[in-house]
């Protein structure tokens, strides 16, 4: 079997997932969506080269640089088009693990993909969950997270759609604008939280508190470089200084977050962190021309 087929079979048991920003969309398609990560693969690149393929006028100045109703549409279109083709279906054609859980009946010809909800019941469901960002919590780094499961306290969002959260997930200021969802409004998920990792910890803990953590497996995108605060260029002014110290946070959060993980006693030998050390930090988010170039450093 290709070890992509099989790692997709593994990842439709994982027993909880997560992410932030562009990590966060990988995290629906893998385990809300149950997608493998050969198809992942395949529907990320897709969405990477229309949402980023035509940049809007203004810079991310005079408004977002990118159209968020262009992520909205692919989308809902992306859900639409899994919910025509039955899990059984998917499996004989293209030996995928292909679920869209609950919330929709895959003998309905079509439905709508603004229904589609994050919250998932279905008993061979993978937990995931995407962070977010409300507006006023920007500046304190307090994620919020948009569950597929009910915590042990009983938080749920029901009332979230998938789309909606891909797009707070993603609502990186300059790149899309925020998102109103009930009475929060969304500015990203990576001013909260760009590495996950230690929320995956404790919600693992919480929610199965009898059971031993078996392993943790932590992907980084790269290290990131800080921004370069001593010669801010022109668009760096524009912003008020209080999203550039955000900014500045942001760009070391993730290996703080690793070293924190490594200081867990209890997670010695079942704790892993697999990053590019070397080579994706001149590659932007938006380069969806390079991904060819961020495959081959990460395989080397």
């Amino acid at each position: 079997m290709h070890p992509l087929k099989s790692l997709g079979l593994i990842l439709c048991h994982q027993d909880m997932m997560a992410g932030t920003s562009g990590g966060g969309i990988i995290a629906i398609l893998l385990g809300r969506l149950r997608l493998s990560v050969a198809k992942c693969v395949e529907v990320y690149a897709s969405l990477s080269m229309e949402m980023f393929g035509n940049e809007r006028w203004g810079g991310g100045i005079f408004q977002s640089r990118f159209d968020h109703r262009v992520l909205e549409r692919l989308t809902i279109n992306l859900l639409e088009e899994m919910t025509r083709i039955s899990a059984t279906e998917a499996i004989n054609s293209v030996g995928e693990c292909v679920d869209i859980g609950d919330g929709a009946d895959p003998e309905r010809e079509i439905i709508n993909g603004e229904e589609i909800k994050m919250y998932d019941n279905s008993p061979q469901a993978c937990k995931t969950f995407v962070t977010a960002t409300s507006e006023e919590d920007a500046q304190k780094g307090n994620p919020f997270l948009l569950r597929t499961y009910i915590n042990s306290a009983g938080v749920k969002n029901e009332d979230c759609a998938i789309w909606q959260a891909i797009r707070a997930t993603s609502a990186a200021p300059a790149f899309f604008d925020p998102i109103q969802i009930g009475d929060k409004k969304f500015v990203d998920g990576g001013f909260g939280c760009n590495n996950p990792v230690e929320f995956v910890y404790n919600e693992a803990r919480e929610t199965w508190p009898d059971r031993e953590i078996g392993c943790i497996i932590s992907l980084g995108t790269g290290m990131r470089r800080a921004l370069p605060l001593e010669n801010p260029t022109w668009f760096d002014m524009r912003f008020p200084l209080p999203w550039i110290r955000v900014l500045e946070h942001a760009a070391t959060e993730c290996e703080t977050a690793h070293q924190e993980m490594l200081g867990k006693k209890e997670l010695r030998g079942k704790y892993f962190r697999f990053n590019v050390q070397q080579g994706l930090q001149g590659v932007s988010l938006t380069e969806w021309q390079k991904l060819g170039e961020v495959a081959a450093l990460t395989e080397t």
